[in-house]
């Protein structure tokens, strides 16, 4: 038993000294060089993306809406004295739409015209499809869209409505990072 007890003991003495003691600290090596710049983003631009399915548009009547909730970038502050652009995407052409937008076709000779519109308050967007003849179908196919919220600190770039209608003009111009 005595046996025992010194064995332990002298284990126990040497983990306390081989933990507690602690060897010379060296020299800090060489700094590294420095990376490469990173391109700025813009905290003052957010960007929302989402898809509305066929099913989720209701009927008004004359003409389809849907109401994107919980846009918390969306605020009182943005809503007196900032911006809220939308854009729609084509993906036929490849490009983002700036709203309102408004097309003009023909159907046996006559003339129609669809527009999609877009209003917004603290915390939402309401999104409005509308043809000419008030006899508006609902979508057929997923749309995909886009919400840019811009500050009004970043509104004194004072940016001309040919660039608003771009969007990989207000990307470029905004910072914009996807």
């Amino acid at each position: 038993m005595e046996v025992v007890v010194k064995t332990i003991l002298f284990f126990f003495l040497l983990s306390v000294i081989l933990i507690g003691c602690t060897g010379k600290d060296g020299k800090d090596g060489a700094i590294g060089p420095v990376g490469p710049s990173g391109k700025d983003g813009n905290a003052n631009v957010k960007v929302i993306k989402f898809s509305v399915l066929p099913t989720d548009w209701q009927s008004t009547g004359t003409s389809f809406v849907y109401t994107k909730s919980g846009i918390t970038s969306i605020t009182q502050a943005i809503k007196d004295s900032g911006s809220v652009l939308v854009y729609l995407e084509n993906p036929s052409q490849g490009i983002w739409i700036a709203l309102p937008y408004t097309y003009t076709y023909s159907i046996g000779g006559t003339p129609y015209s669809k527009s999609y519109l877009y209003a917004y308050k603290v915390g939402e967007v309401k999104l409005e499809e509308i043809d000419s003849d008030l006899i508006t179908l609902r979508p057929e196919t997923t749309q995909n869209y886009k919400v840019v919220i811009i500050a009004s600190s970043v509104l004194a770039k004072k940016l001309s409505r040919s660039q608003i209608q771009n969007y990989e003009s207000i990307k470029e111009i905004l910072n914009i990072q996807e």
